[in-house]
């Protein structure tokens, strides 16, 4: 008895070390898989603006797209983000750089979710105009809620896990008072 246990036992052993191996390799596979494919997805560049632009309800404009990695999350690194409100020349909207790092778990349900999102140096403009309402950098709201073109990218930005604000500015402009101000933040966070 004692002899068929322990050879039940050296096969369970046996089995969860190959699992374990397998598991491994599955791992490590994914892992340069994901390195060599994502610099390839970042290429087209056009399409992911369009897709920005479709999310928000405004025009986005991209300067550049590199891949980055933050430890073992796959992320985008994204410079010179500019938002056209409307049919504005000139931005609304003006982010140095956007560092968006993937979150793992969700890609497996082939979703795709954030791990942490920083934004470095926004300038972003606050107003009052001259009828109480307030706009947020080209988004106008009416009483305390935000109307945006497409609700939905508020929405999920107020969802993510982190979000970082890095070196901002914020400017006040309050139409109905004729009063103007500039606020730095060096960081802010939210989780």
């Amino acid at each position: 008895m004692r002899q068929k246990l322990m050879r039940v036992a050296g096969h369970a052993t046996r089995w969860t070390s190959y699992a374990g191996v397998g598991l491994l390799l599955l791992g490590a596979v994914s892992y340069v898989a994901l390195r060599l494919w994502l610099p390839t997805l970042l290429v087209d560049k056009s399409r992911i603006e369009k897709s920005l632009t479709d999310l928000s309800g405004q025009t986005v404009q991209i300067e550049q797209i590199q891949p980055h990695w933050d430890g073992i999350y796959p992320g985008v690194a994204v410079s010179g983000v500019r938002v056209f409100s409307g049919d504005a020349r000139s931005p609304s909207v003006i982010l140095e750089q956007v560092r968006v790092t993937i979150s793992l778990l969700p890609l497996l349900q082939g979703k795709v979710g954030i791990h942490r999102l920083v934004v470095v140096r926004p300038h972003i403009v606050l107003e009052r105009l001259a009828d109480n309402r307030y706009r947020v950098s080209g988004y106008t709201t009416k009483g305390s809620r935000p109307q945006a073109p497409n609700g939905r990218f508020i929405e999920w930005l107020f969802e993510q896990k982190e979000l970082t604000i890095e070196d901002g500015t914020l400017q006040w402009l309050d139409l109905k008072a004729s009063k103007r101000s500039e606020e730095h933040t060096s960081e802010l966070q939210s989780h």
